[in-house]
């Protein structure tokens, strides 16, 4: 495991490290723009299917979600999906 921009990444990884090294995110607007479907008073359960290491998971929490499943099938960044979101 590998720590970058205080997320834990697997070790093998080289594509997401530098984006997170140049933007400290990933992605985030697109989530953003999925969410804005949903109103704040019906954010209630939200499903994050192939979760990868919890970038979105934890925004999930800060845009109001009380109940999120993370889903990835691969262990070492399961590991570092767990470590994510203590």
């Amino acid at each position: 495991m590998q720590i970058v921009q205080n997320w834990a990444l697997p070790d093998c990884d080289r594509y997401f490290g530098p984006i997170l090294e140049r933007e400290g995110t990933f992605q985030i607007e697109r989530l953003h723009a999925a969410v804005a479907y949903c109103p704040p008073d019906r954010r209630q359960v939200a499903v994050a299917g192939g979760a990868h290491v919890g970038i979105w998971t934890k925004e999930l929490v800060k845009l109001g979600f009380t109940e999120i499943h993370s889903f990835e099938p691969a262990g070492d960044t399961w590991e570092c999906l767990q470590h994510n979101t203590k």
